[in-house]
């Protein structure tokens, strides 16, 4: 799904693609890993998978604005 945008005003836009084991600290302390490119994270959850046998890596994405 792709959705856009419009901010009227100068702001700082950044995005974050995280990735979130969610066998790695248990059910109750999970910690997003972040990544600037959604292809870093995707190579990331590969090799964490490939690494532990963890099986429950979910990705999503974080946009936060700073209006200045």
């Amino acid at each position: 799904m792709r959705q856009t945008i419009l901010i009227a005003q100068p702001a700082d836009v950044m995005v974050f693609h995280l990735a979130i084991c969610r066998q790695c600290d248990g059910p109750d302390h999970v910690l997003p890993i972040p990544f600037e490119d959604p292809i870093e994270r995707e190579k990331w959850a590969m090799a964490h998978t490939e690494g532990t046998s963890h099986f429950s890596v979910n990705f999503s994405t974080e946009i936060r604005i700073n209006v200045t």
